[in-house]
């Protein structure tokens, strides 16, 4: 790289802090029944953030 004169971009540690309260856990619906009878019985959902050269996209996903 350096003969070519390239240099790598280092990414900022992102820092993590504790939660000031405690979360809530929900209860487990699904209880690993991956096959549903019936549409609209269970859903899922994802977010991703993509980085591009003119910011971020947003990518949101719900499945049926």
């Amino acid at each position: 790289m350096r003969a070519q004169g390239l240099i790598s971009r280092q990414s900022i540690k992102h820092r993590y802090r504790l939660a000031d309260q405690a979360h809530s856990v929900y209860d487990n619906l699904l209880k690993r029944q991956f096959a549903p009878a019936t549409p609209n019985q269970v859903w899922v959902s994802d977010v991703a953030y993509i980085h591009t050269k003119a910011g971020f996209c947003y990518l949101a996903v719900v499945m049926d």
